[in-house]
């Protein structure tokens, strides 16, 4: 593959001089069907993927259902397993669709069609209590209106919930909302702007693990098809103009319900009709590829073995790039510490399986220019390395 640039791995101290190979191919991979057991010839296409990346869970209106879609689980063990429907507290002979799970996996939103609403879609969460789903309740009318609202997504800490509706104050067909929790309840909601929103329809928005970036549908212009999965970026407070996922994801048919994993490398999405699925909507994943090969000079960047981290800048200075390694699955965090030991960012902070995995970390964000430390832990094993922003 041809080389495109060469990168020092410090720029302050290092014991040893490693090289690295910056190359095209970043960005997301070939999209693999999730197979038979999740897929049928029926409709899936809501998901949402657990913090462990343990269970699935995803709407469907396959046989076995209480009536129209309801909302399913699966759970990964040495591969996806047939989903099991999570019963008469969560689904309805109506429809069930869009399941956003929260991190702990003890609430479940997700949108339904039943009566007794406040419009003809509302949004409504489930609680797991004592192992089973609690009987689901509406999320009121801060959140529901006499309109639609649906495909809920919440934040990892909770706080935060993102959800599509068409009531009046948007920008076009239907648009992107969020609301901030405030104790039990949600409070008025706000419209993401028309960075995020356009004057076509913008749908199944998903908040990454660490609420820096937005996935969402859209019917947009400058897609290849009809719905496009776009991604914005938060810098500073501000939702970015979005950008299309590119044709690993997006066709000329229909991608939508875009999912990703705590570690933001695996993307699940839905897609109609595609060659190779099982019928109608079909749930995919596709993982990121980065743009780093290894050359070796002396040493060596990370042992996939041992827990590893390695941080450097990109040449042009507007990221740095996280490389870590992961021997075992473990709850893990990846943080910022300044100079005088405060913690100033969490990046990463979930249950990892074991392997290799690289983030970019932009650095047009409000932390000042200076000297941090980026601080890896792995149950009771660390590793840190020293960081040099510059503005």
């Amino acid at each position: 593959m041809q080389r495109l640039i060469h990168l020092l791995i410090s720029l302050i101290v290092v014991v040893s001089f490693l090289w690295v190979v910056e190359s095209s191919a970043q960005g997301w991979g070939p999209a693999t069907n999730l197979g038979s057991n999740i897929n049928t010839s029926y409709l899936e296409d809501g998901n949402s993927i657990s913090q462990d990346s343990s269970k699935l869970y995803l709407s469907s209106d396959r046989p076995g259902g209480l009536g129209g879609a309801d909302v399913w689980v699966s759970e990964y063990v040495g591969g996806w397993q047939v989903p099991v429907n999570l019963g008469g507290n969560v689904n309805t002979v109506s429809d069930e669709y869009e399941p956003s799970i929260s991190s702990d996996r003890t609430k479940l939103y997700f949108s339904s069609y039943r009566s007794g609403g406040y419009g003809v879609s509302d949004i409504y969460v489930s609680e797991y209590v004592g192992g089973v789903w609690q009987p689901a309740v509406n999320l009121g009318p801060n959140i529901n209106t006499a309109d639609n609202e649906g495909c809920p997504s919440v934040s990892t800490d909770g706080s935060k919930l993102f959800f599509v509706s068409d009531r009046p104050g948007g920008y076009g067909w239907t648009d992107i909302w969020f609301a901030e929790s405030s104790g039990d309840s949600w409070m008025l909601p706000v419209n993401l702007g028309d960075s995020i929103n356009s004057p076509d329809n913008d749908l199944t928005p998903c908040i990454s693990n660490d609420g820096l970036k937005l996935y969402f549908a859209s019917t947009r212009a400058g897609g290849y098809g009809e719905f496009d999965i776009w991604q914005s970026e938060n810098i500073s407070g501000v939702w970015q103009s979005p950008t299309n996922l590119g044709p690993n994801i997006n066709t000329s048919s229909s991608e939508a319900g875009a999912n990703i994993s705590s570690n933001g490398m695996k993307l699940y999405f839905a897609a109609y009709g595609w060659p190779g699925g099982y019928g109608g909507f079909d749930i995919w994943l596709s993982e990121y590829q980065t743009n780093i090969e290894e050359e070796f000079v002396k040493g060596s960047l990370i042992d996939e073995n041992e827990l590893s981290l390695c941080c450097f800048p990109n040449i042009a200075f507007s990221h740095i790039k996280i490389l870590y390694s992961i021997p075992k699955a473990s709850q893990i965090s990846v943080s910022l510490y300044d100079l005088a030991g405060k913690k100033v960012r969490t990046l990463v902070d979930c249950y990892t399986t074991p392997g290799q995995y690289t983030f970019d970390w932009p650095i047009n964000n409000d932390l000042p220019a200076g000297t941090y430390f980026c601080h890896l832990k792995s149950g009771n094993i660390s590793k840190t390395e020293k960081i040099l922003i510059i503005k």
